[in-house]
This record gives C-alpha cells, sequence and structure tokens, in this order.
C-alpha cells in the first residue's frame, strides 16, 4: 500500500468519527516554520491492520499532522501540506519520540496534557546513579529520566544494551521497536500486553532498598542489573555470562 493511500486512510477514519478527541497543547513545526502552537484535538487512532496502537492524529485550525506506529514498530509522519486540505499530503517520514514530542531533522509534533508545562516534558532526571567496577564501562541510572507516553520513565546505560531503548515506568515495561534505532514505541504496566510484542523489552521496578532492570527480546531477559539502594552495591547478570559486581554511588549532574 502506497504512503499516500496509506495516509488518506488513516485521516478518513477521524472524519468517520472512529477516535474520541480530547484537548490538548500541540505544536507542529515543519522545516522552521510552526503550524500548529496552542489548543488542539488529540485523537487516538483505533490499531488496524496496518494501524498500530499509540499513533494519533492533532488537529488545530485548518491544520493537522498525524503519527502512525506501523505493525514494524516504525513510525511516520504526515501532515495537511496545504491548509484546509483533509488529506495529508505532507510526509514528514521516519520520527522518534522524545517525550511528549515526535521528532526529526525536518519536523515535531508534540502532545501535552492542557496546563502541563512544556519546559518540564524535557528535563534533567530526578537522579543520576553512577556504577563502576574496576576495568569495566561504568553503567548509569537515570531515575525519573523523562515523560513516554504519559508515563515518567527511568532508564540505563551500559555496552550490554543492544537493539532497544532501556527506559521503563516503575513497576512497567518500555516496548521498543524491532527494527531500525529501536525507538521506544510504547509503555505499560501489564505483562498480558506483552504478548505478541515482537521488539526488545525493558523492565523496571524499584523498592525502599532496591532498583532493578531488566532487559531482552519476548519472555527471556537477556541481562539483569540489581542495586542495593543501602549499601550500594549491584550485579549485573548477563545471559552466557558471569555475575558482575558493582559500586553505585548517587551523582549531581553539572548541567
Amino acid at each position: 500500500m502506497g504512503w499516500v493511500k496509506r495516509a488518506i486512510i488513516f485521516a478518513g477514519a477521524f472524519m468517520a468519527g472512529e477516535a474520541i478527541a480530547r484537548p490538548a497543547d500541540c505544536m507542529l513545526a515543519v522545516r522552521g516554520e510552526i503550524l500548529i502552537d496552542g489548543p488542539c484535538d488529540f485523537s487516538p487512532i483505533a490499531p488496524g491492520p496496518d494501524i498500530r496502537k499509540g499513533s494519533f492524529q492533532i488537529t488545530a485550525g485548518d491544520r493537522f499532522a498525524i503519527i502512525n506506529i506501523e505493525p514494524s514498530g516504525q513510525s511516520l509522519g504526515y501532515y495537511n501540506e496545504f491548509p484546509g486540505s483533509q488529506k495529508p499530503s505532507g510526509r514528514l517520514g521516519r520520527m522518534r519520540p522524545d517525550g511528549a514530542c515526535w521528532k526529526n531533522q525536518e519536523a515535531e509534533i508534540c502532545a501535552w496534557k492542557p496546563g502541563e508545562s512544556r519546559g518540564d516534558v524535557v528535563q534533567s532526571a530526578d537522579r543520576v546513579i553512577r556504577c563502576e567496577r574496576k576495568g569495566a564501562p561504568e553503567i548509569v541510572l537515570s531515575l525519573g529520566d523523562h515523560k513516554a507516553f504519559g508515563d515518567m520513565v527511568s532508564c540505563i546505560s551500559g555496552d550490554f544494551v543492544a537493539d532497544l531503548t532501556p527506559c521503563a515506568p516503575d513497576g512497567g515495561y518500555g516496548l521498543s521497536a524491532p527494527t531500525g534505532s529501536a525507538a521506544l514505541v510504547g509503555v505499560t504496566k501489564r505483562w498480558q500486553e506483552l504478548d505478541g510484542h515482537s521488539g526488545g523489552i525493558t523492565n523496571f521496578f524499584s523498592t525502599v532498598d532496591k532498583l532493578s532492570f531488566s532487559g531482552g527480546w519476548g519472555a527471556a531477559w537477556d541481562w539483569e542489573f540489581v542495586a542495593d539502594r543501602l549499601t550500594g552495591d549491584a550485579r549485573l547478570t548477563v545471559k552466557g555470562g558471569k555475575a558482575l559486581e558493582y559500586k553505585c554511588v548517587a551523582v549531581k549532574q553539572k548541567f
């Protein structure tokens, strides 16, 4: 199916009343020109054969934009290139989620909750924890790193992470695209929703005395990192290798 035909089908779903719009604060910027900036209608797109959960449309005045998440996990952006047109003829290409926005080098599509500060969406992590082991690359935990799909997510970085975006909400899961940059395409706190996801999955949970990240594809975890919040001791376990001990400390960001 051609991209123009597919995009027209998406737009037609809204005109047919298949999506319930809710108020939001939106921005659409294309090649440096701001086309939407303020109150808008946010409409989730009902999943279908060519449309994955998480797809949506924003509309304000005579402009609208669409983010379509394909079954492969690839996210594509469209907008009505001509004001007042009902056809999303402007193709924006692949876009990646970044807080409340979807971005690439040419465009940005954003949707915030009414009253939510735009400046609070992309922010410094609430707490950064550095974990070190002699002779090994450091591991960094970013608690409350940013908002994704309406939830605050925490992230982990390390050389053992591959083919997924290692971020997830507390007590939940982050779902990554199976191809391309393996961008985050959704979050959930229901393990039942993991069935059928073809990309990488990250799990995170915290208690008063422990932080735990794990990641992999499907039901089998490829790695797990668990840190004791009281002692600072941590352990990395990678499938097929021996457990490695780390020492963690909270650090302050310089900027």
